[in-house]
């Protein structure tokens, strides 16, 4: 047995409530609906994909967080540098 899909159509004034139709359905098919919704529209918008944006790379923290600070110059930063050492 196939699925059957079911179209009615209603005169303008004659619509039936989309509140009362988003009421009847539980909290679980209402965020899977707002999700889909978002998906649809970042696609179209953003014309993105799914996962990151750009490409990270994983670096030894503290050395880096040193070598940028000393870079900058800023008396804060060389203040930084000297209370991680």
């Amino acid at each position: 047995m196939g699925v059957h899909k079911v179209i009615k159509k209603y005169k303008i004034n004659e619509q039936p409530n989309d509140f009362s139709f988003w009421q009847s359905k539980s909290y679980e098919e209402r965020l899977d609906a707002l999700e889909q919704i978002r998906k649809e529209y970042n696609s179209w918008r953003y014309d993105a994909e799914h996962g990151l944006q750009r490409v990270c790379r994983v670096v030894k923290r503290k050395q880096c967080l040193k070598k940028n600070k000393r870079a900058t110059g800023r008396s804060q930063d060389l203040a930084d540098v000297e209370n991680l050492e």
